[in-house]
């Protein structure tokens, strides 16, 4: 639980803190218009991360026990997913200027994160209850 959480705002300080020193390098080269709209869908990419986070540990109470292989698919089909979501939907948008790109790419990918986020709380759930029934079979 706690890496979970601390990978989300390692992450979210990684990705954030490099998209504002881009913008700040081109908007002082001056290679680069920023708007106030694209500042705010940028940030608005978090919400689906948090919200699928949060959602995910509330949901995971009522699914079945799974094995950490079937995580692992469960993750990988996720990653491929997004990307898949990013292919398709890239070629239609066709950004005119870096920063539209980079707000493609947060809108595209922050969903597969928070799934991904969901994920991780299931298998902590079910990593729990296979413990809970290890110790009680002892």
């Amino acid at each position: 639980m706690l890496l979970q959480r601390w990978s989300l705002i390692v992450g979210i300080a990684f990705v954030y803190s490099t998209m504002a020193v881009t913008w700040f390098i081109g908007l002082r080269q001056g290679k680069i218009e920023l708007t106030w709209i694209e500042v705010v869908l940028a940030l608005g990419a978090m919400a689906p991360m948090v919200l699928l986070g949060r959602a995910g540990r509330a949901l995971a109470k009522f699914l079945p026990l799974v094995h950490e292989n079937w995580v692992i698919v469960m993750a990988l089909s996720a990653l491929f997913l997004g990307a898949a979501v990013l292919r398709t939907f890239f070629n239609e948008l066709s950004p005119a200027n870096l920063v539209q790109v980079q707000v493609i790419a947060l809108w595209s990918l922050s969903p597969t994160l928070g799934f991904g986020s969901c994920v991780s709380a299931w298998y902590d759930r079910s990593l729990a209850a296979r413990e809970n029934a290890r110790t009680v079979n002892v």
